[in-house]
C-alpha cells in the first residue's frame, strides 16, 4: 500500500496547510503526518476515529489501516492495539 495516500488523507482530515502537506508527501516508507510532527490531542482523536471507524470497516484487510493507529496511539491504548496487531499476524 502507498502510505502517501494515507498522508494525503490525514492532511485533508486535519486541514493542514499546503507546506506541511508537501513536506509530508515527501516522506517514504510507512512515515505519515503522524510521524512527521507531534499531534495535538484533537488531531490524534480525529485520526484515531477515522482509522478505527469508517476506514477499518470499509477496508478490513488493509495493513496500513490497521498499522497506522500504532503510530498515533499512546499509553494503554497503544499496548492493547500492539497486542491485537501482533496476535492477528501470528494467527495467519
Amino acid at each position: 500500500e502507498d502510505y502517501r495516500v494515507h498522508t494525503g488523507y490525514m492532511c485533508a482530515l486535519l486541514k493542514l496547510n499546503a507546506d506541511d502537506c508537501a513536506d509530508a508527501l515527501k516522506l517514504r516508507g510507512t512515515n505519515t503526518v503522524a510521524t512527521l510532527r507531534p499531534l495535538t490531542d484533537d488531531e490524534r482523536k480525529t485520526l484515531i476515529d477515522a482509522y478505527t471507524g469508517d476506514l477499518l470497516e470499509s477496508h478490513p484487510r488493509s495493513r496500513a489501516v490497521r498499522r497506522i493507529p500504532l503510530s498515533i496511539l499512546v499509553g494503554d491504548k497503544l499496548q492493547d492495539a500492539v497486542a491485537s496487531y501482533c496476535r492477528k499476524g501470528l494467527t495467519k
